[in-house]
């Protein structure tokens, strides 16, 4: 390509955004979006100083009940909008936040897979609802 006609910035920009011209005419193509796409993975991080960066002088059992609270809510929200799948990463730790949403995802009937793979290391579960 030595000729500097064969070379449009514009198109190239475009194309790169993943948009598409026809030759000359510069019509723009966009590509049809997919009936079955896939949706976004909900993911919930429990990691305390994400959830609340301002309340790290409280007692661990405040902070325990703190992050519980948001599972429940992030569980109630799954439920009310028909999602499938989610994440809940927990970090490792102590492992004193894994068994309370253990605890609690086996006395709601939620199902889970532990995440052994990095980068969570057994940190976080695959949620899958009924």
């Amino acid at each position: 390509m030595n000729n500097s006609e064969d070379f449009d910035p514009e198109m190239l920009k475009n194309a790169m955004m993943g948009g598409f011209y026809f030759s000359e005419s510069k019509t723009e193509v966009k590509p049809s979006p997919k009936k079955n796409a896939k949706k976004r993975l909900l993911v919930l991080d429990l990691h305390f100083e994400k959830l609340y960066p301002e309340l790290g002088h409280i007692s661990s059992k405040e902070k325990l009940d703190l992050q519980l609270l948001e599972l429940e809510q992030f569980i109630i929200d799954m439920r009310k909008r028909a999602t499938r799948k989610a994440l809940v990463i927990m970090g490792q730790g102590e492992g004193v936040l894994i068994k309370s949403v253990k605890r609690y995802l086996d006395k709601n009937d939620v199902k889970y897979d532990i995440i052994f793979d990095p980068p969570y290391y057994g940190g976080a579960f695959s949620l899958k609802m009924p």
